[in-house]
């Protein structure tokens, strides 16, 4: 099945456009797997993987809920735990053994410390031992757990014996005291970091990185939990780096798209632009013409040539590239024209899952006429372009006093009512309500603040617009993201 682009539209108005392809699970170790169900024997030794999130996050392109990767300020700032492996002398490892289904009931109690020292880092569905789909951690258990529990026992004792030995043997811990702190600019020496670890827990560890970047440290067990040496060597450069978390915001190719012919200056680059089809102020000149009714015939006239330049522009992006539509922002293009519309409608033919995402200033905020007034505008286009829609209040880095404004961020509409009436004279009030009850019933007065100051803000809205046009959903059978062998173990 091919995947289904994307696309958001900002208005005030703004359009965006993605191509959705998806992220897949998986599993670290590039040897085929030797021991199945049929054929298990007792394994030699555990493993304990435990990962460089920024690393293992660098190969994803996608935002979801569930992964620790799009947590903005809240992403993991330490090694999190991969598994606990199983392994055989020979470089093989048993998996999928004879054992219960992962039960998620059976670890209720530890679901907040999983989340926060093993949280998957992916956002498609681990594959489990039973030919479905399901949680990091059902993955974890069936693969592995069922495959050691001759030694950690049932499913709740696996995860609890993995936790403590992670507590026990804190690498994160050991490399920070030892200066290889996390940066987007050093090179640390990989025998530094392996010194590291050896003087602090007397063993060799196992380094795996990934063009360049420490993405792993294996530390290797006997059964009863003694440091051993590990089967496979580390396959680390002299010199490794240890990065920083970047934004997956920062990650994904990203292209804007100017719908505006009466634009001028961009502090940006732009990928398409409306003025190389036809720009305002020639319309203006040769047809005699005023902003407002230039701007319409602008528009009409990209209409008309959707099929040649707007097609043929897109055919140059590839899939999961972002594009951002630019819009006027005169709203009557969006309520009283069909130009848009017919603009959405074609992205739409051509496999594009579209959104609109409308910005309101958040000088409306502080007024609660220029509020509703606001929201008016803002459900005029949801009705006219009939699209998910995400309503976003920018410039709040702008604000001065945030307090002023936390109750329009979700206010009650009963509240709203009472200070319209408040403001305007009685013979408004029959109107005031009926605004009120239709704001209400569209569910209007739900805005999304924007800080730009603030990634973790970026990161919100990112995923908000993510959720609509359902960037990623297709990631659990596209596997060409990753290289063969890098699956979520």
């Amino acid at each position: 099945m091919d995947s289904i682009p994307t696309v958001v539209i900002l208005l005030s108005l703004l359009f965006a456009a993605v191509e959705v392809t998806g992220d897949s699970g998986g599993d670290g170790r590039a040897i085929e797997l030797m021991s199945t169900v049929a054929e298990q024997r007792e394994f030699d030794y555990f493993a304990l993987a435990v990962q460089w999130p920024p690393t293992y996050c660098s190969k994803s392109t996608k935002c979801c809920a569930q992964s620790g990767c799009c947590r903005g300020a809240n992403s993991p700032s330490e090694f999190t735990i991969h598994g606990l492996w199983p392994d055989y002398n020979d470089g093989s490892w048993p998996s999928c053994c004879s054992g219960p289904a992962f039960d998620e009931t059976e670890i209720s109690t530890l679901l907040d410390v999983l989340d926060k020292y093993w949280p998957t880092l992916s956002c498609s569905k681990s594959s489990t031992c039973h030919n479905s789909k399901g949680l990091f951690w059902a993955h974890e258990w069936e693969k592995h757990g069922t495959c050691s529990s001759s030694v950690t026992g049932d499913e709740y004792n696996y995860f609890i014996t993995t936790l403590n030995l992670f507590f026990k043997y804190n690498v994160t811990e050991v490399l920070f005291e030892a200066g290889y702190v996390p940066s987007n600019s050093e090179k640390y020496p990989s025998g530094g970091i392996t010194s590291a670890i050896e003087n602090a827990f007397h063993t060799t560890p196992q380094l795996i990185c990934l063009n360049g970047a420490l993405e792993e440290v294996r530390l290797c067990f006997t059964k009863d939990f003694k440091f051993r040496d590990c089967v496979a060597d580390s396959d680390c450069p002299d010199y490794v780096s240890l990065p920083e978390f970047a934004s997956l915001a920062t990650r994904r190719t990203i292209h804007i798209v100017n719908l505006d012919p009466a634009a001028e200056n961009f502090d940006y680059p732009v990928a398409m632009d409306i003025r190389e089809l036809i720009s305002l102020d020639d319309v203006m000149e040769e047809l005699g013409l005023g902003p407002n009714g230039g701007l319409l015939y602008c528009m009409e006239h990209l209409e008309e040539n959707l099929d040649e330049w707007l097609t043929e522009e897109l055919e140059n992006y590839m899939e999961d590239d972002y594009l951002v539509f630019d819009c006027p922002g005169q709203i009557e293009l969006f309520s009283h024209v069909p130009v848009l519309k017919n603009f959405v409608e074609h992205l739409q033919r051509k496999n594009f899952n579209v959104c609109a995402v409308y910005l309101l200033d958040s000088q409306f905020i502080t007024d609660v006429t220029k509020f509703i007034s606001g929201c008016m505008a803002s459900l005029s286009a949801m009705v006219q372009l009939e699209l998910p829609h995400v309503n976003i209040l920018s410039k709040m880095d702008l604000v001065a006093r945030k307090r002023d404004i936390e109750d329009y961020l979700n206010p009650e509409p009963q509240t709203l009512l009472s200070e319209l009436n408040q403001r305007m004279g009685p013979q408004f009030q029959k109107l005031n309500k009926a605004l009120i009850e239709l704001v209400d019933q569209y569910s209007m007065v739900s805005f999304v603040p924007l800080d730009l100051r603030k990634e973790s803000s970026i990161q919100y809205v990112l995923s908000q617009i993510d959720n609509c046009i359902q960037y990623g959903e297709d990631a659990d059978v596209k596997i060409k993201d990753f290289d063969e062998g890098e699956d979520q173990d």
